[in-house]
């Protein structure tokens, strides 16, 4: 499963007719894994954000 979460979508030309060609365009932003510990929960900063790690 890919890390990402679609924010937006966007269909043109509107309205959309039956039989006519259309473009779909989605806003897709990459979800980072959190740091989770031996108990199951996420770490978190001192302003309740999740820690996240980078990279492979």
């Amino acid at each position: 499963m890919a890390n990402i979460r679609i924010d937006a979508v966007e269909i043109t030309p509107q309205p959309v007719m039956a039989g006519t060609q259309y473009i779909i365009a989605v806003t897709i932003t990459e979800i980072l894994a959190g740091i989770i510990t031996g108990d199951g929960y996420y770490i978190e900063t001192a302003d309740g954000l999740c820690l996240v790690r980078e990279g492979g």
